[in-house]
């Protein structure tokens, strides 16, 4: 198998979005409350790492959360004003209790190809062959 003539018939891959119903805030508000996130690049998760490492203090599942949130937009000054909230980081919990926040966070890491199995050895792959036969 020639994996550059395979990687060269390939399209690029496309970034992954969910739509995730947050189900105290669709209790509170009477009706399904649907946020829509998406993916983060490599890039984004590193920067995130990056920044936290130099400031302690950073909330690491914020970041994320802030960053894989699309849709509502978060940083809506109507939506930070209704909540008297100056940033998206603090409006968030004022919208969203820590479980919802939390579940985000796994949401969005998942989308982004963590917390799940995404490669496996080929020597294991090959005694679970074996295995079955």
């Amino acid at each position: 198998m020639d994996i550059l003539k395979e990687l060269l018939e390939l399209s690029p891959r496309k970034n992954n979005t969910q739509q995730v119903k947050l189900l105290s805030l669709s209790k509170r508000a009477g009706k399904d409350m649907i946020f829509k996130v998406r993916e983060l690049s490599y890039n984004e998760i590193k920067n995130i790492l990056d920044m936290a490492e130099n400031n302690p203090t950073a909330d690491i599942k914020m970041q994320v959360v802030l960053k894989g949130v699309v849709e509502p937009n978060l940083k809506d000054k109507e939506l930070l004003q209704h909540y008297n909230a100056p940033t998206p980081a603090e409006l968030l919990p004022k919208i969203l209790n820590a479980g919802e926040i939390d579940d985000l966070y796994n949401i969005i890491q998942n989308l982004s190809g963590y917390k799940r199995i995404t490669a496996t050895l080929v020597q294991q792959e090959a005694a679970d062959q074996v295995k079955k036969n």
